[in-house]
């Protein structure tokens, strides 16, 4: 059975189809300040965002993963990214099953 896609695991962020905000990012599009994702991407999801983080627009600020079903795994992927992003001032990860290996890799 082929993985799902992200757009398959994410409707909506922000009112904004999911592939429109990655295109944002890679594009550096100075109005995106913020990115929400409540859809319970995982760590696939995390995996593709990550790699947009590192590359993106130098007025993103925030980003909420609340409630993502993000474990370890996105976690470590994630913290790779923000190291490379020093844009990022807000980062919500609550209600994940990120457990202390996933958080000493945020740390």
């Amino acid at each position: 059975m082929p993985q799902p896609t992200l757009l398959q695991l994410v409707r909506v962020v922000q009112g904004v189809e999911l592939d429109a905000v990655l295109h944002r990012l890679a594009d550096g599009d100075p109005s995106l300040t913020a990115i929400r994702l409540h859809s319970n991407i995982g760590d696939l999801g995390v995996k593709m965002l990550s790699a947009m983080l590192h590359a993106s627009s130098p007025e993103l600020q925030a980003v909420y993963l609340s409630g993502n079903d993000i474990t370890c795994v996105g976690a470590a992927l994630f913290a790779d990214a923000l190291r490379e992003n020093d844009s990022l001032t807000k980062v919500h990860l609550s209600r994940n099953t990120i457990a202390d290996d996933g958080a000493c890799a945020l740390a």
